[in-house]
């Protein structure tokens, strides 16, 4: 599973565990924390466009790659569209 083919549609249409699933088992494959950051930028977009509750989506995945990985120039970019996630998961403790 080298690769995480994920289109439009299954970002959007896919459950949540499913989703979780794939991404945790592709990140821990890879370790590709970009591809994770932005595609967890648009399952925001789908939590707040959707009935379905993607709020706190891979917490512990969103702290480890802020606090425990290189810093990116995705992980800069996107840091401010993920900090609500990080201020609630109560980052600081």
């Amino acid at each position: 599973m080298a690769e995480l083919n994920l289109t439009a549609n299954q970002v959007f249409s896919l459950k949540r565990k499913t989703l979780e699933k794939r991404l945790m088992a592709y990140y821990e494959e890879t370790r590709d924390g970009n591809k994770i950051v932005k595609l967890l930028v648009a399952l925001q977009v789908r939590d707040e466009l959707c009935e379905a509750d993607f709020s706190y989506f891979l917490k512990e995945l969103v702290r480890h790659l802020f606090l425990k990985t290189k810093s990116t120039r995705a992980l800069r970019r996107y840091f401010v569209y993920l900090l609500n996630c990080q201020i609630n998961c109560n980052i600081s403790s």
